[in-house]
C-alpha cells in the first residue's frame, strides 16, 4: 500500500526487511466484522509470515475490548523446495 508521509491513516510503521507472503481469503474473511467495528487496527507479521490482526473495539463509553486473529501464510513453491 502506498500512503503519503503526512497521513493520519498510519500511526506507526516499522519494517526491518522486505517480506512477501500470501494468505487465503477464507482465513481473513472472519475478521471483516471486527474490522468494521474497530476504532484502531494493528497489523503485524513475524519472520515466519504469521499475520496478526488486532482490533480495538469500543463496546460502551467505559469498556473497550480487543479482538485478535492469527493466520499462517500459504507455503510457496520456493519454501517447499528448500525444505526437502
Amino acid at each position: 500500500m502506498d500512503y503519503p508521509k503526512e497521513n493520519d491513516v498510519i500511526e506507526s510503521f516499522q519494517c526491518e526487511q522486505i517480506q512477501n507472503n500470501c494468505y487465503r481469503l477464507t482465513h481473513i474473511q472472519p475478521c471483516i466484522k471486527a474490522l468494521s467495528q474497530s476504532k484502531k487496527t494493528s497489523l503485524r507479521t513475524n519472520l515466519r509470515g504469521i499475520l496478526s490482526m488486532q482490533f480495538m473495539i469500543t463496546v460502551t463509553d467505559t469498556i473497550t475490548c480487543f479482538v485478535e486473529y492469527f493466520t499462517l501464510p500459504l507455503e510457496t513453491d520456493h519454501e517447499s523446495q528448500t525444505s526437502d
